[in-house]
């Protein structure tokens, strides 16, 4: 059997993605361990007890390589890091609010978030080979390698209420895709720790669905991104 191959640089895929990041799973979940676990749901079976953040079940299939994975992605995964840190320290949000991207960066506000843009696509990237959905992970793989955000893909930041007083938790949603013949040429999914939501949304121009999304691009002028 042909061994899987990195989807970013063409290597021996022998790592693994975290669908949750691990340091947003340990910002919420603090004290889980082996003797306190918290559970998973998912469509298919329910309490998946989770023992860490680095549990198998909260990761992708390997699909990348070690070098992909950690120190040539390491930037856009810190990103995200710093972004999310900075949403929880502001729970509870509100619809309206703006993204705290000058609070979070300073006077890299706008390099970084190209970089949290760039952590989403290689977050979709994954999905897209653990689902087989024919995305075109070969333009996203260009993109990761030479730091420029896809043209095609969007950011949408929400807040996200707490329910009966409490965080929402987290939450990864399943990919609603649009398919043209044998090819998907839109994608949209949701990410949500605890107070934030992230709805990242890959379209194709004229696609019917998606077409009209007007979520953030770093390419965008300015960076008052408002909270949905």
């Amino acid at each position: 059997m042909r061994p899987l191959l990195c989807w970013i640089c063409g290597a021996v895929a022998d790592s693994s993605e975290h669908m949750i990041k691990a340091s947003d799973f340990r910002s919420l979940f603090p004290g889980v361990t082996h003797k306190n676990p918290v559970f998973r749901h998912t469509r298919e079976q329910l309490n998946q007890s989770i023992k860490g953040a680095n549990a198998n079940n909260l990761k992708f299939k390997p699909s990348l390589c070690q070098h992909c994975n950690n120190s040539r992605t390491q930037q856009y995964d810190l990103a995200w890091q710093e972004l999310s840190q900075v949403l929880q320290a502001m729970s509870p949000l509100r619809r309206g609010f703006q993204l705290p991207v000058k609070r979070a960066f300073g006077a890299n506000a706008r390099s970084m978030m190209v970089a949290v843009h760039l952590y989403f696509l290689k977050a979709l990237g994954c999905m897209a080979v653990e689902y087989a959905i024919p995305l075109p992970i070969k333009d996203f793989a260009v993109a990761i390698l030479s730091g420029i955000p896809h043209p095609h893909m969007r950011l949408g930041f929400s807040a996200v209420p707490p329910t009966n007083g409490t965080s929402a938790g987290i939450y990864v949603g399943h990919i609603d895709a649009v398919n043209r013949g044998t090819q998907t040429v839109g994608a949209a999914w949701f990410y949500v720790i605890g107070c934030a939501g992230v709805h990242v949304v890959y379209h194709e121009p004229a696609t019917p669905r998606l077409a009209s999304y007007t979520g953030w691009h770093p390419n965008d002028v300015g960076l008052c991104i408002r909270l949905r």
